[in-house]
């Protein structure tokens, strides 16, 4: 099935922090199905903090592209 190797799930901040550092992922697309709340917000900041949404642009930023629909 095709959307095996496009979807990953992620426990919570801690799980997408980490699922953001594989090099291998160069895309990360948060959308509605992740509903609306205090869980959904600290999704989108953990994602858009991380290196790869280049917060730290220079040293270890990555390539990763961030899609918030």
């Amino acid at each position: 099935h095709l959307t095996a190797i496009m979807v990953k799930p992620s426990a919570g901040t801690a799980g997408l922090a980490e699922l953001l550092t594989d090099q291998r992922i160069n895309a990360v697309v948060q959308g509605p199905g992740l509903g609306l709340g205090e869980e959904t917000r600290a999704m989108v900041a953990t994602a858009l903090a991380s290196k790869a949404a280049g917060a730290s642009a220079g040293a270890g930023a990555t390539n990763k592209r961030i899609v918030l629909d």
